[in-house]
């Protein structure tokens, strides 16, 4: 009885932990307007395991283009345009 509940804990706690990183990086996301976050928070919590997988694969696609803090320009640009 007390192992049930024990694997009960640890399942209940990693669906916890999973469901709380998806809001993270939704909340951190500023490529997604407010009415999809809210979608997400929703789809996220309302089905937990799948909900939570779905917007961390979305999320964090690689083919998608990242929003730079700064405008400089290409990573391997120094910033300097040659006067132009």
């Amino acid at each position: 009885m007390w192992m049930t509940t024990i694997l009960v804990s640890i399942i209940a706690g990693v669906l916890l932990a999973l469901n709380t990183w998806a809001t993270l990086v939704v909340i951190r996301n500023d490529q997604v307007d407010p009415r999809q976050k809210k979608f997400q928070y929703a789809f996220t919590w309302i089905v937990p395991v799948l909900g939570a997988g779905i917007v961390l694969a979305v999320l964090n696609d690689p083919s998608r283009p990242r929003k730079r803090s700064d405008d400089r320009g290409p990573p391997w640009s120094d910033g300097f345009d040659g006067g132009h």
